[in-house]
């Protein structure tokens, strides 16, 4: 986003430009197995090959969805736009998952049932 305002070139804006792309794909790493394993509920050896396919398919279209762009339209800013609404379509859903189901650690469930005796 920074990159993309029309203002003179500045080393100070394309570090910070580069900053945010590092933040914004470490958090993507951290986030989606978190959410996956939380939010969807998929058994543990489901996890790590939706995980991994969904990873390596964004990395394999994306770039040739983007020299598409490039080669169709002579811009990458439609493709651009078109990934920030993505980004934005995503944000809702986040927003629409509801509130988090898993209590804190302190404050576990307590049973209140008598102890019953085995044997």
């Amino acid at each position: 986003m920074v990159l993309s305002l029309p203002v003179a070139s500045s080393p100070v804006l394309y570090s910070l430009g580069a900053v945010l792309v590092a933040v914004a794909l470490g958090a993507e790493g951290d986030l989606v197995p978190f959410m996956v394993r939380r939010l969807l509920r998929m058994s543990p050896t489901e996890r790590p090959r939706r995980h991994a396919g969904a990873f390596a398919l964004g990395g394999a279209i994306g770039p040739v969805l983007y020299g598409l762009s490039f080669d169709l339209l002579n811009s990458y800013e439609p493709a651009l736009g078109l990934s920030a609404l993505v980004v934005l379509a995503a944000g809702v859903g986040l927003q629409t998952l509801g509130p988090y189901r898993y209590p804190s650690a302190g404050r576990l469930p307590v049973d209140s049932s008598p102890p019953t005796r085995r044997g």
